[in-house]
């Protein structure tokens, strides 16, 4: 599949967004980890080892991500009311897989080792521990496919009032600019995603004219 991270701008014209046209280089202590999150934009993510130790991965589908949300509002309804969840990665906590599948919650599992790589799906919950020290690398992916749930990305940051890490409405513009290029796959969802924006931005300016505003 094609990455559209090539249609996506950063904060400035012509600048480039870490994570996502540029790697993220992570090094490990023994037990350091990562709490339970989506990735950003409820993205795709790939980690790479370079070398050392092997990272123990825990993930969630996406199918029962708020499964998960559901849980933690009951195991730590204090913590997440003092903290309002404020943060649509998830709420920051570690709790044992165990604690989760104990609770209905799936929890699937991956030891990965040095020259491996790790796919994470789209909105599926995911944490990590590294069982010694090591080196690997994250990137972020645009992938056709995700433009499904992109809306649902958009919708979830603002409600959160968390900007964004880029603005979908400019990428899918700029892919459109350049459909001729695209893939079939690719040109599908990007028309998809193109008509959509469209028909939810008639329909705002029609809402705001209804409510007085003029040109």
């Amino acid at each position: 599949s094609e990455n559209l991270a090539v249609y996506c701008d950063g904060n400035t014209q012509g600048s480039s967004i870490p994570g996502l046209h540029t790697g993220r280089v992570e090094f490990g202590m023994t037990f350091s980890s990562t709490p339970w999150k989506v990735q950003e934009q409820l993205l795709y993510s790939s980690t790479y080892v370079h070398s050392g130790a092997v990272k123990q991965w825990y993930c969630i589908p996406a199918y029962a991500s708020s499964m998960f949300d559901s849980l933690m509002q009951q195991l730590y309804s204090d913590y997440m009311m003092s903290m309002e969840w404020e943060h649509p990665l998830g709420p920051n906590l570690m709790v044992s897989p165990e604690t989760l599948i104990d609770r209905g919650v799936p929890v699937y599992g991956c030891t990965q080792e040095k020259g491996t790589l790790v796919i994470c799906y789209p909105n599926s919950y995911n944490c990590s521990v590294n069982l010694g020290l090591n080196m690997s690398e994250s990137m972020l992916m645009v992938l056709p496919d995700w433009l499904r749930i992109s809306s649902q990305a958009t919708s979830l940051y603002r409600n959160h009032r968390v900007p964004s890490l880029f603005s979908v409405e400019k990428m899918i513009l700029n892919a459109f600019d350049e459909i001729d290029s695209l893939g079939c796959e690719t040109k599908y969802w990007v028309s998809l995603e193109f008509s959509r924006i469209v028909q939810e931005e008639s329909m705002l300016r029609h809402k705001l004219w209804g409510e007085g505003l003029r040109k």
